[in-house]
Order: C-alpha cells, then sequence, then structure tokens
C-alpha cells in the first residue's frame, strides 16, 4: 500500500511540476528493427550471409512514432547496405564500426527526407553474424 502511495505521490509532483513532466518523457528511446536483418553480401561466387540485429536510439517518444511510420523505408535501405558489403568490410571491427557509421548516415538521410529532421542520434549493432 505504502509503495502505491508513494509511486502517486510521485506522479503527482511530475504532473504538478510544469516542464517536469516534459523533461521526463524526453529521454533517449531506443527502437529495435524486428526482425533482424538477413541477407546475403559479397561478390564471392559462393553465397556468403549477414544475420544483423539492428537497434536505433532517438531523443524523444515522439522521434518513435516518426521513426516507426517509416520503418519499411528504413528496413529497405540498411538491407541494401548491408547486401554492398565486402567480406574484408564485415570480418573486422573497424570495417564493422564503418558499416555503423555508414548505416547512421542512410537512417537519417531517410529521416531528413521525409521527416526534415535526422530524429536518429544513433545504430546500434546488437548482434552480428557472418556466414562466409
Amino acid at each position: 500500500m505504502r509503495s502505491i502511495l508513494r509511486r502517486c505521490a510521485v506522479l503527482l509532483l511530475l504532473l504538478s511540476t510544469p516542464g517536469l513532466a516534459l523533461a521526463a518523457g524526453n529521454e533517449a528511446q531506443y527502437i529495435d528493427l524486428k526482425p533482424a536483418f538477413v541477407t546475403n553480401y559479397g561478390s564471392s561466387p559462393k553465397l556468403q550471409y549477414l544475420k544483423v540485429e539492428i537497434s536505433v536510439r532517438v531523443e524523444t517518444l515522439d522521434d518513435v512514432a516518426l521513426v516507426e511510420r517509416h520503418l519499411p523505408y528504413l528496413r529497405n535501405n540498411l538491407v541494401l547496405l548491408l547486401s554492398q558489403q565486402l567480406d574484408e568490410d564485415v570480418s573486422s571491427a573497424q570495417g564493422r564500426q564503418q558499416l555503423r557509421s555508414t548505416a547512421l548516415e542512410e537512417v537519417q538521410k531517410v529521416m531528413q527526407d521525409e521527416e526534415g529532421s535526422t530524429v536518429i542520434s544513433d545504430v546500434l549493432f546488437n548482434n552480428f553474424i557472418v556466414q562466409s
């Protein structure tokens, strides 16, 4: 019972303090781009596959809705980017870091074109599996 009363008191404090409730909703949010990306890559005659779990970071709850609105476009461009990689690009930590930076630029470009703002502040690879 005390726990419920304490939570209600905190909620009332947040709602009655101008700007404080707004700030609470403006914490960084992470969006998992599900399902994982699975694509072939490279130019070798042997098939090579990538499986990558990706999350993007946005700064507000409003940005979450913007990203979700454009998920098909974002996923399409990420699949195209991943499928263009070469074995040397995905087999080293430096290559994966460069790919992450390029992926961030790509999703920010999509959001800038569609919403007039980059919206996405970071791209994170949660899992990165290479089968060559």
